[in-house]
């Protein structure tokens, strides 16, 4: 007996956007057709994750979300447990986004360093890779007199 299908044609194979390479404890994307690295990631011997996505930087198509989850999902991948993603906020997106909503002279309101980091890009991102717990490092963070930050570092746990 024959099957009748009244499916569309199938579409010309998609070309992957990026590669992502593993080298020891370190993993970097590129984009396919740049050349151009648009993340870096490294796990830590206390076993976190520490990413650096650099799309806004280069001449890529590719989102920043697409870099991280590829970063994660090589390491699950490739069998390797992890704790968490840590955050290293020196300047950037996500320094900018913490400190815009932790800031209290211009937002009254504004959240708690775990809250707000939770909201960064990084936070947004750990929490969709089922890491949604935030641990603010008040130790080794550096706060500006006006509420701000310099460095701003967090863990995002399961």
């Amino acid at each position: 007996a024959s099957i009748r299908c009244s499916c569309a044609p199938s579409a010309a194979p998609v070309r992957p956007r990026i590669v992502v390479n593993r080298t020891g404890n370190t993993v970097t994307v590129m984009d396919v057709e740049t050349g151009e690295l648009l993340g870096m990631g490294d796990l830590g011997s206390d076993g976190y994750l520490e990413l650096a996505i650099y799309t806004d930087e280069a001449q890529s198509p590719v989102r920043g979300g697409e870099v991280f989850n590829a970063m994660v999902e090589r390491f699950r991948a490739d069998g390797t447990p992890f704790n968490g993603v840590r955050g290293l906020w020196y300047k950037g997106s996500n320094l900018a986004t913490f400190n815009a909503l932790v800031r209290r002279p211009l937002n009254p309101n504004g959240l708690t360093p775990e809250e707000a980091a939770g909201q960064t890009f990084t936070g947004k991102m750990a929490g969709r890779n089922g890491y949604p717990k935030v641990r603010f490092d008040y130790e080794n963070s550096v706060k500006n007199p006006d509420g701000t930050y310099q460095k701003a570092f967090a863990w995002f746990d399961p």
